[in-house]
């Protein structure tokens, strides 16, 4: 990371001393501040299905790929996404929410474009180191913690079904904890990262769908 980088980093981070968490959130999102617990209740309320999607968060420079290349492999990556949102937006149309960790990169990015794109209510789940990257475009947002993984318990906890694409160790560790809990998840694997690496040894009860080259999108 540049120097430029590190000084804004730490302009940001002298900036936001004093101010309350939701104050510093209100800063970067227009999204409704949430606690779990509100946002449980206006989730039963509402009868909404939660589907949380677990999946790389970084720089795409760590693919290796540029160019055309990272162009196809993003569409790709999207396309794949967008195959099990769109079915799923079908089926519960204004009932559906789409979770994940709320910055604007990697597997994340490409979800809240989807849910901006077919009209899908984005929450974010995130931890305050977050507020020292991009967020996406999100309607709801549940802030917890402090540290990246803080977020998790309550992500999890809040999500009805899983979708993982791509991925590293937390997204291994959150979809391991997702399936100790019974709960529904899909892998869609031909990415490379924690959904390739896994297979029915370890989640035996989830849906592995093989979209390294999707079709029709």
């Amino acid at each position: 990371m540049g120097v430029r980088s590190n000084k804004r980093k730490r302009k940001a981070k002298s900036s936001r001393k004093g101010r309350s968490n939701g104050e510093q959130w209100s800063d970067k999102t227009d999204a409704t501040l949430l606690t779990e617990a509100d946002f449980l209740a206006q989730k039963q309320q509402e009868s909404w299905h939660v589907i949380g999607v677990m999946g790389f968060a970084g720089s795409w420079r760590h693919t290796g790929l540029s160019g055309e290349e990272l162009a196809n492999h993003k569409h790709n990556m999207k396309a794949a996404l967008a195959s099990i949102l769109l079915a799923e937006k079908a089926w519960w149309d204004d009932a559906l929410v789409v979770s994940s960790g709320a910055t604007n990169a990697g597997v994340l990015q490409l979800t809240y474009e989807l849910c901006t794109e077919h009209r899908i209510r984005a929450l974010g789940v995130a931890a305050a180191q977050t507020l020292d990257h991009s967020i996406a475009r999100l309607d709801m947002l549940i802030p917890s913690g402090k540290q990246f993984g803080d977020e998790s318990d309550v992500f999890l906890r809040t999500a009805d079904a899983f979708l993982l694409l791509g991925g590293g160790m937390q997204s291994r560790d959150e979809v391991l904890k997702a399936h100790s809990m019974g709960k529904p998840i899909t892998v869609i694997q031909g990415f490379g990262g924690a959904a390739d690496e896994l297979s029915t040894n370890a989640l035996p009860d989830a849906v592995f769908v093989d979209a390294q080259r999707p079709q029709g999108w």
